[in-house]
């Protein structure tokens, strides 16, 4: 799938700046409930605590949709032959956001609609909380 480059921007989207997101995964009744935590910097993107452990994309780009989601695109710090899609699709009054994200080599494109990616639902939470765990 080609994301259209018409309104791509530079940066992180403003309205996600400051904010700090976690999402409770539950397992079975007898564990105690799992967090991961993500959050944007000024030219970033930071995810803690994910399947794929912690990770960092850098130098984003994004593009807002006409129904106010966002994918979010940046370079893995760690390997720059790979990079990030975030998706990102808020509520009215962003208390709650659902977010996914696929890593892929830089030059591949999405194999699915970003619906497909968002299926977890985070709410937010302090920058402590965030940063700390």
């Amino acid at each position: 799938m080609q994301v259209p480059t018409e309104k791509v921007q530079d940066g992180v989207p403003p309205v996600l700046q400051g904010k700090y997101w976690a999402v409770t995964i539950r397992g079975s009744k007898n564990v105690q409930p799992t967090h991961e935590y993500f959050y944007t910097t000024k030219d970033g993107f930071v995810a803690k605590h994910t399947k794929d452990g912690n990770f960092t994309a850098k130098w984003m780009i994004y593009r807002q949709m006409e129904d106010n989601d966002y994918i979010l695109n940046g370079s893995d710090t760690k390997d720059l032959s790979m990079a990030y899609w975030i998706f990102i699709e808020p509520n009215k009054n962003w208390t709650k956001i659902k977010i996914g994200y696929t890593h892929l080599p830089i030059n591949q494109s999405l194999k699915h609609y970003p619906s497909y990616y968002c299926r977890s639902t985070a709410t937010r939470v302090s920058k402590v909380t965030a940063i700390l765990h």
